[in-house]
């Protein structure tokens, strides 16, 4: 196979092929790479998210009647409250 592409396109020629097959080699394992820390990271939030829910259900429990009042104060912003 190398003796074929040595003899139609000289030395430089496959120079210049093993290169881009060097180059789309690092390209592709990259964007696997990517790929692979996108789904790690989605996973993530989906953990977080159904354990964000779990807590909040807790609280809820826990509060009881009171849950308007103190749900109305986790989704204050504090920074709101803030003279800067």
């Amino acid at each position: 196979m190398m003796k074929d592409l040595l003899q139609e396109n000289g030395w430089l020629g496959v120079a210049f092929i093993l290169t881009l097959q060097f180059v789309y080699t690092i390209w592709k394992d990259k964007n696997k790479a990517k790929e692979n820390a996108l789904s790690a990271n989605t996973e993530a939030i989906k953990k977080l998210s159904k354990d964000l829910n779990r807590y909040y259900f807790g609280m809820k429990i826990l509060a009881g009647e009171r849950w308007t009042e103190i749900k109305e104060f986790i989704e204050t912003d504090p920074s709101k409250d803030r003279d800067a």
